[in-house]
C-alpha cells in the first residue's frame, strides 16, 4: 500500500472473552511504504493471575505482568500512538474487540478501521486450505521466534502483508485489501455468502451453526440492517462474538409486517430452542392461577401447571405466568406486603392459623379474623394487575400487513393466533384455540399501538391456514 500509514498489531490476552478477560501484552509497529516509523510495546498487569495455559502458551512470566503497568496507565500513550490509522491484525476482529473494550472501560471510544489478514489470505490465496498464523509462518518461511508473543506475531503479519503486495501487484492487492477491510466483521464460514440478498424489510433471521441447527433467531422490521448490526457489534457484545465464531449460514424469512415477524420468531424459538436465545425459550407449559371461593366465601387460589388454557375459562383465571418459582416468590411477597393468607394462596396446607399469622404477616383470614368482603376486595385489587384482559372484540379479527408485494392476513380470536393467509399447510383453519402467553403479550401490545384491524365474518375464515413453521420449508439462505 503506497503512502498509507498502517498499525500492524498483535495482542496477548488472558482468554477469549473481551468483557471479562484482559490484555497482557501489546505490540504495535507503525509502518508506511514498508518502512517502520515507530513501535509501541508493553506488558500489562491484568489484575489477576492468568490461567497457566495462557502463561505457558505465550511464554510470559507472571512476575513480568505483576511488575507491568495496568491498562489505565498506558491508555493515553496507546491512544495517541494508534491515532486514526488503519489497524492490521490476524483475526483482527478479536484484537479490535479487546482494544475497544479496554478503552471503553475508561469512557474512550476508538473508531479505527481495520484489515484482517485472515480474510486477506483467503482472498489472495484461495488455493490454500489453512490461513491461520502457523500456516502462514510455514508458507512464507518466516524465521524462528517466540510464537504467541506479540512482537513476533506482529512481524509475521507485516512480512506476509508486504510479500503478498509484491506478489500480486498494486491493483490486485488493493482490491483484496479493500475487501478484507469490509469483510473484517464477517465470520469466515459466511464470507462468501451474498449478504446483499437480505431484504431490508420485516422478517425473521436465523443464524445457523456447523450442524445446521439454529444458534440464534431474531426478528426485525429492517432485516439487513439488523443482521449487519449483529455482525459488526461483536466488538461490543460477547454474545455476538461467540455467535459469529460459530456461524456457518444465515437464513431469512421475509414477512409482510412486524406482527408476522414477532409471531414467527416466538414460534421458531420455542420449536428449536437456540443456544443464544434467552427470551421466548420457555416451552408451552404455563402456570395458571385460578380463583375459587371456599365454603366460607373467601377467595382462594389454585396454582396449576397447564400446557393449554381454555379461553372460555379466562374470566376465573387471575394470572398466567411462565415460571412456577417466580410465581411462588411473587405470592410470598404479597403475603408480606398486603397481609394475604398463604393458606388461601395455596402456599400452605393444614388446619388452623397459618405460620405467617403467627409471624404477624397474615391478617388472619385463615381463622376468620378478616371480613370476607374486605379480604375478597383486597384479593381482587392485588391480582387485578395480572388478570388477562377481556378480548375487546365480538369475534375473531384479522390484521392485514403489507410490505411491497407481500401481504398477509393474521387471524386472532380471544388472544389466540389461529391462522394466516400465508400458511404453507394444506389444512384449513382448525377451530381449537390455543392460548399462548407470549402470543397474548405480542398481540396485546400490538393492539395498543395500531388501528389497522378489521373484523372477520365466519364465512371468510376458510381462507386461513395453519402456520406450520420450519426453517427448511419457509426460509431462504443468503
Amino acid at each position: 500500500m503506497k503512502d498509507v500509514t498502517l498499525n500492524f498489531l498483535d495482542l496477548e490476552t488472558t482468554g477469549t472473552n473481551h468483557n471479562k478477560d484482559r490484555i497482557i501484552e501489546v505490540y504495535v509497529t507503525k509502518v508506511k511504504n514498508n518502512k517502520t516509523l515507530d513501535t509501541f510495546h508493553t506488558f500489562m498487569n491484568p489484575g489477576f493471575r492468568p490461567d497457566s495455559f495462557i502463561l505457558n502458551m505465550t511464554n510470559i512470566d507472571y512476575g513480568d505482568l505483576q511488575a507491568a503497568p495496568v491498562f489505565e496507565d498506558k491508555m493515553d500513550e496507546l491512544f495517541e500512538f494508534l491515532g486514526e490509522d488503519m489497524l492490521v491484525a490476524h483475526n483482527a476482529r478479536f484484537d479490535y474487540s479487546f482494544l475497544k473494550s479496554e478503552f471503553r472501560r475508561y469512557g474512550i471510544d476508538i473508531k479505527n478501521n481495520y484489515c484482517c489478514t485472515v480474510k486477506l489470505s483467503r482472498i489472495l490465496y484461495p488455493q490454500y486450505q489453512k490461513h491461520n498464523l502457523d500456516s502462514i509462518i510455514e508458507r512464507i518461511k518466516f524465521g524462528d521466534g517466540k510464537r504467541h508473543r506479540a512482537d513476533y506475531d506482529t512481524e509475521v503479519i507485516k512480512k506476509f502483508f508486504y510479500l503478498s503486495y509484491g506478489e500480486h501487484g498494486h491493483d490486485a492487492f488493493e482490491n483484496a485489501f479493500n475487501l478484507s477491510v469490509r469483510k473484517a466483521a464477517i465470520p469466515d464460514k459466511i464470507m462468501n455468502k451474498d449478504l446483499s440478498k437480505i431484504p431490508n424489510t420485516p422478517g425473521v433471521y436465523i443464524f445457523l451453526g456447523k450442524d445446521g441447527f439454529p444458534l440464534y433467531i431474531g426478528k426485525s422490521i429492517h432485516l439487513k440492517s439488523r443482521v449487519m448490526d449483529h455482525l459488526y457489534n461483536d466488538v461490543n457484545y460477547n454474545k455476538d462474538l461467540q455467535i459469529n465464531q460459530q456461524m456457518t449460514d444465515i437464513k431469512i424469512i421475509p414477512t409482510a409486517g412486524e406482527l408476522g415477524a414477532l409471531l414467527r420468531e416466538s414460534a421458531l424459538i420455542k420449536k428449536y430452542q437456540p443456544l443464544y436465545n434467552r427470551a421466548l425459550r420457555r416451552n408451552e407449559s404455563m402456570v395458571k392461577l385460578r380463583r375459587f371461593f371456599d365454603e366460607n366465601g373467601y377467595s382462594r387460589l389454585d396454582v396449576e401447571r397447564e400446557t393449554t388454557v381454555d379461553t372460555n375459562e379466562l374470566e376465573e383465571v387471575v394470572g398466567i405466568f411462565g415460571n412456577k418459582i417466580l410465581v411462588k416468590t411473587m405470592l410470598q411477597g404479597y403475603v408480606k406486603k398486603y397481609g394475604l393468607c398463604p393458606k388461601l394462596l395455596g402456599l400452605e396446607k393444614g388446619k388452623g392459623a397459618c405460620f405467617a399469622y403467627q409471624l404477624g404477616q397474615c391478617n388472619g383470614a385463615c381463622i376468620g379474623k378478616v371480613p370476607v368482603n374486605e379480604y375478597n376486595d383486597l384479593f381482587s385489587k392485588v391480582f387485578g394487575m395480572h388478570k388477562v384482559d377481556i378480548w375487546p372484540f365480538d369475534g375473531p379479527i384479522a390484521i392485514t400487513e403489507k410490505t411491497g408485494d407481500l401481504e398477509e392476513k393474521l387471524l386472532f380470536d380471544k388472544w389466540c393466533f389461529i391462522g394466516t393467509s400465508l400458511g404453507t399447510s394444506d389444512e384449513t383453519l382448525i377451530s381449537k384455540q390455543v392460548f399462548n402467553l407470549d402470543t397474548y403479550n405480542i398481540i396485546r401490545k400490538f393492539l395498543e399501538k395500531t388501528k389497522t384491524i378489521s373484523e372477520v365474518i365466519t364465512d371468510e375464515i376458510d381462507e386461513f391456514k395453519i402456520l406450520n413453521l420450519s426453517i427448511d420449508d419457509v426460509s431462504i439462505s443468503v
